[in-house]
């Protein structure tokens, strides 16, 4: 049995705040075992980029992600955990390439910026994925994968992503994400 860090980086702002929905993979880097842990916190942090939602009455939480390395998986220490994103849903996807590949991933769900302007959140999603090349050491910026257009409701011809998207790595590396869309 182990423990994180994660009352110490969810509680900065509010003592009652906690986790929730934790998604766990494992890597392997030729000497190490890497666990990569990422859960739901609700405290929501506002990041660049996405503060357009932040006055949609809505309650976003943040992705957090911890790695801990060690020569077993009980052994090392957990990283101070880092916010991947501030998400509205908390299914979200983790995942880890086999080794000698060095990508860990994660997918989630949120509003698109006209689902926010037009106060239509969960009728407009966009899925999102934020890759690190490097075991989780570092994350680059996230991208949309749909990039949906704006949601038109009735409209036939329009899909838009729903609450849940995962993500896996092929035996060859490769990062693959899936979601549920649902015609607007």
């Amino acid at each position: 049995i182990d423990s994180l860090p994660v009352r110490n980086i969810l509680m900065q702002h509010d003592p009652g705040l906690y986790a929730t929905l934790p998604t766990l993979a494992t890597q392997f880097d030729g000497t190490n075992t890497i666990v990569h842990v990422g859960m739901y916190g609700f405290d929501a942090v506002a990041l660049a980029g996405n503060d357009y939602c932040s006055a949609d009455g809505q309650e976003y939480s943040s992705y957090v992600y911890f790695r801990k390395v060690g020569s077993t998986a009980g052994s090392g220490t957990w990283s101070a955990g880092q916010v991947i994103d501030s998400v509205w849903f908390g299914w979200n996807g983790l995942a880890a390439a086999p080794y000698p590949n060095t990508g860990v991933a994660v997918a989630y769900t949120n509003p698109t910026y006209y689902g926010c302007l037009l106060d239509v959140t969960i009728g407009d999603m966009d899925v999102w994925c934020r890759e690190s090349f490097d075991r989780g050491l570092t994350w680059p910026a996230a991208y949309s994968v749909t990039n949906y257009t704006n949601a038109l409701a009735g409209d036939p011809n329009h899909f838009t992503a729903w609450l849940e998207a995962g993500c896996m790595f092929d035996s060859e590396g490769d990062l693959h994400v899936w979601w549920t869309a649902k015609p607007t």
